[in-house]
């Protein structure tokens, strides 16, 4: 299902791996999930920085298998991403639309919202 995220991936959710694969201290989006039976990705939550995504990835440590990710050179992109993949993956564990960060205007271009 996660085939056409247009994220990085799929890595190991480890300390270790979030230092290797995640280059750069920078806004971006990720996502979380399992492989399943078929050895495909499963993304069952998206989440995103607007400062530091591998901090934030670092902070699921364990309550997840796998990540995907991308950086963004600024939180208004990483922002419009997570609404695509919001709207596009529909994640189990994402229950409600993404917020906009500090001092966004941009509005969700798949819904509208804000």
């Amino acid at each position: 299902m996660a085939a056409g995220s247009g994220l990085r991936g799929s890595f190991p959710l480890t300390i270790e791996s979030i230092d290797k694969e995640v280059k750069y201290v920078a806004p971006g989006v990720f996502g979380l999930g399992v492989l399943g039976d078929d050895g495909r990705f499963q993304m069952l939550f998206i989440g995103r920085s607007d400062t530091d995504v591998r901090r934030v990835l670092k902070s699921y440590v364990g309550k997840a298998n796998r990540f995907k990710f991308e950086v963004y050179d600024d939180p208004q992109r990483a922002f419009l991403k997570e609404c695509e993949l919001f709207h596009f993956m529909k994640p189990k564990a994402n229950k409600v639309h993404p917020q906009r960060g500090a001092g966004m205007e941009c509005v969700c271009p798949q819904c509208g919202a804000f």
